[in-house]
């Protein structure tokens, strides 16, 4: 937020890291299978979370994952989900790299240039300078 002109860097790096741990636990998930899921995340299986994402899963596939990725829910449950019905890792790669990447732009864009836009608002600058806060 320091750089507003760094915004895109910032958005591609955060959904390029995203992308990455989600391409690890479907890696994890697929050589493993239920078992590491089991294991590791013993009530993952039983949250809401789970159940709503299994049945959209099971409905509209890769569709839900690009979702997820796009949206602030947790997107675990979608890749376990995707690696358990054997969707191919070059296809899951390519929709959360999208989403996330699409997600992380609009987020770092808002947040980059909020800063500038609210301070311009004159009711926003009247609190500021309530609070001790000196804006241009």
């Amino acid at each position: 937020m320091l750089h507003p002109k760094r915004w895109i860097r910032l958005g591609l790096i955060t959904g390029i890291g995203s992308t990455i741990g989600a391409v690890i636990l479907f890696t994890l998930v697929n050589h493993f299978g239920l078992d590491f899921i089991s294991g590791n995340f013993a009530s993952i299986t039983t949250t809401q979370t789970w159940i709503v994402t299994e049945k959209f899963f099971n409905r509209y596939g890769l569709y839900v994952v690009f979702l997820v990725s796009l949206t602030p829910f947790t997107q675990q449950p979608a890749i376990i989900l995707a690696a358990l019905g054997k969707t191919t890792l070059p296809s899951l790669l390519i929709v959360v790299l999208i989403g996330r990447v699409t997600k992380y732009l609009i987020m770092a864009y808002i947040s980059s240039h909020a800063p500038h836009i609210i301070t311009k608002m004159k009711w926003f600058k009247e609190e500021l300078s309530d609070s001790g806060v000196e804006t241009k």
